[in-house]
């Protein structure tokens, strides 16, 4: 895959991740018409991918039975959803066996399941008198991508006019202020942190161990510093929720949604503190992924249940260590977390310095 088109899929993958997961909130906090709003802006990504012509058929007539959106011309419904249940489907297509309006009128319908998983074949239901088609956010990632380089990008135009807050700005403002924020260098003087994590018990040459790991932490800062500000605020301050690490080589890791209630993460904001996460994954700061924990229902809908992961790790294999967890365990012991959330903020380690340091 060509490069551009990998950025493609990022911003893709990203983008429908993100939906799938306010989807969620909406329909956990019964806000129903924030989510029916979300599958309005959806159609016209699902028209353009497809290269259909779905209508909302509640302009053609209010309250319409059945579904939505389809095109009557075509005898082709579809129906959004966030329900993963057969149940769900089984509902739909018995109106459209009995209701007298729709009766004879659609021949293939089909189910837009609005999250990020592909949808297992146990939860599909198939009918005689209808041809039923799935599909899923991932499908239409699949879909795109299946498509030539130019079509991905005119998709991506469209998806991000639809879902602006969903994307990482990438056009400053031409009368936005520049400022260029400090660049202090590592000290050299890191015995105190080089004696956690025992760089005389890996190389030969000591020196040349000590050189190897400062040029490591340059690496890390020089990372931090391409990073936006916000974003490092934002890791600054999961830094300062975390668990203390084990041991210098532990992988921090666990569920994004730990983090809502701390940093007061709702359907208002996520989508930007989502950005900033995508930030930080992007520069390798961190990883980012979902992770399938089952289903759960709501009354007699069944939905899947998937957690949005995080980890912290920047790794080192001579001296072995998590540098996350080192740094955290060396300010524990010498400064305080507060302190360390500050130099991850400001791109600031001065205080590794051995000058610098209280007895612990």
């Amino acid at each position: 895959m060509k490069p551009e088109q990998m950025k493609n899929r990022d911003k893709l993958v990203s983008f429908a991740a993100k939906l799938a997961s306010q989807i969620k909130i909406y329909t956990r906090s019964n806000f129903n018409d924030l989510s029916t709003a979300q599958e309005i802006s959806l159609l016209p990504l699902i028209n353009y991918a497809w290269g259909e012509q779905f209508e909302n058929m509640n302009k053609v007539s209010q309250n319409y039975p059945g579904f939505d959106y389809g095109q009557p011309v075509k005898r082709l419904g579809l129906q959004m959803t966030a329900t993963v249940a057969k149940k769900k489907y089984q509902n739909t297509l018995d109106k459209l066996r009995n209701n007298k309006e729709l009766k004879g009128k659609f021949d293939e319908v089909w189910f837009f399941v609005l999250t990020a998983e592909r949808l297992p074949d146990n939860v599909r239901e198939y009918s005689e008198d209808f041809c039923c088609k799935y599909y899923t956010l991932y499908d239409l990632v699949e879909m795109v991508m299946a498509q030539p380089l130019a079509f991905q990008c005119e998709f991506l135009l469209l998806a991000e006019q639809e879902y602006s807050d969903y994307f990482s700005p990438s056009v400053v403002s031409s009368n936005q202020g520049y400022s260029v924020s400090k660049n202090i260098p590592v000290p050299f003087d890191l015995g105190l942190f080089n004696s956690l994590i025992e760089t005389n018990e890996w190389f030969d040459d000591v020196a040349k161990g000590e050189r190897d790991v400062h040029e490591f932490i340059e690496i890390f800062k020089r990372t931090l510093r391409q990073c936006t500000f916000p974003a490092r605020s934002l890791l600054s301050k999961i830094i300062s929720e975390i668990d203390s690490p084990k041991g210098i080589s532990t992988k921090i890791e666990f569920p994004e949604k730990l983090l809502y209630g701390p940093l007061s993460i709702d359907e208002r904001n996520y989508s930007v503190f989502s950005n900033d996460l995508d930030n930080l994954f992007d520069m390798g700061l961190i990883e980012r992924w979902n992770n399938s924990v089952g289903m759960y229902t709501v009354g007699d809908d069944a939905y899947f249940e998937s957690e949005r992961m995080i980890c912290l790790e920047f790794k080192k294999f001579e001296p072995e260590m998590n540098l996350y967890a080192a740094l955290f365990i060396f300010y524990k012991m010498y400064h305080d977390i507060n302190k360390l959330a500050l130099a991850i903020e400001n791109n600031d380690f001065s205080l590794l310095a051995d000058g610098a340091c209280q007895n612990p």
